[in-house]
């Protein structure tokens, strides 16, 4: 079950709240399922040096418009 902790930025990204979530929501449907076997796997680029040391990785989050984000946040809250 979700959690209802919010967590409050009033960061230039306009992010108003957040709200954790204990695994990724499948927001999949026919159409998406059917490009995701076209398309090839995505290969991530690991070089995250050009960043430096200010990133960590959190989520899965649900955001103030309703998506979900798991990833890279600045220490600043920035997504």
């Amino acid at each position: 079950m979700p959690s209802n902790e919010r967590h409050e930025s009033n960061n230039q990204n306009g992010l108003v709240y957040t709200k954790q979530l204990d695994e990724m929501p499948d927001f999949s449907n026919n159409a998406t399922r059917a490009a995701e076997q076209e398309a090839s796997q995505f290969e991530w680029d690991d070089d995250e040096s050009q960043y430096g040391d200010d990133l960590v990785v959190r989520g899965p989050f649900e955001l103030d418009n309703g998506s979900a984000y798991k990833g890279q946040w600045s220490r600043d809250g920035v997504r």
